[in-house]
This record gives C-alpha cells, structure tokens and sequence, in this order.
C-alpha cells in the first residue's frame, strides 16, 4: 500500500481495516506522503497495535525516516523491509 499527499484516516484506514480480516502481513510505503493529520496518525498507530495483537505485522517503508507509526518497525527503502520480514519468517502481501 502506498498513499500519496496528505494522510488522511479515510484511505489508508479502509485498506488497513480490510486487512485485519484476512490475517496477512503487510508493508505500508509512505515515502510521497506529504503531511500526515494528527488524529489520523494516532488512529492508525492504534489500529496497527490492534493488528499486531491478532498475529498481523505491519512495516512501513518511509525514505525520509519519520517515524509516522510507532507500532511498526521502519525502513527507509523496500528492500531493507522485505530483508527484516525475511528474517522474522513474515510473508508480505504482494
């Protein structure tokens, strides 16, 4: 998943929501995203907690490092993602 502009909740936490259904890993890519609404960044960090709890792993790729989420780990490019998730044994969902 990779939003772009501004990040508000709507977007990004309709697909987050979809995925906690279906149990998958998942990397979250918001190196062209702009600003980040206040609200909407602690709703998601809250929703990407909730997922960790039911056995979901949430890593967000950012190559300006800004540590938008707290509840997940972050890389600055894809490749260092996918080699973390590789090593802990998580399958990304394409």
């Amino acid at each position: 998943m990779a939003p772009y502009g501004t990040l508000e909740f709507d977007p990004i936490g309709d697909a987050l929501g979809r995925i906690r259904d279906d149990f998958v890993d998942v990397d979250v890519d918001v190196g062209h995203v702009t600003r980040c609404h206040p609200v909407a960044a602690v709703l998601l960090d809250a929703m990407i907690e909730l997922l960790g709890t039911r056995g979901v792993t949430v890593v967000t790729v950012d190559r300006l490092e800004r540590r938008l989420f707290e509840a997940s780990a972050e890389f600055p490019i894809r490749g260092e993602a996918l080699d973390w998730c590789q090593g802990h044994r998580l399958v990304l969902d394409p």
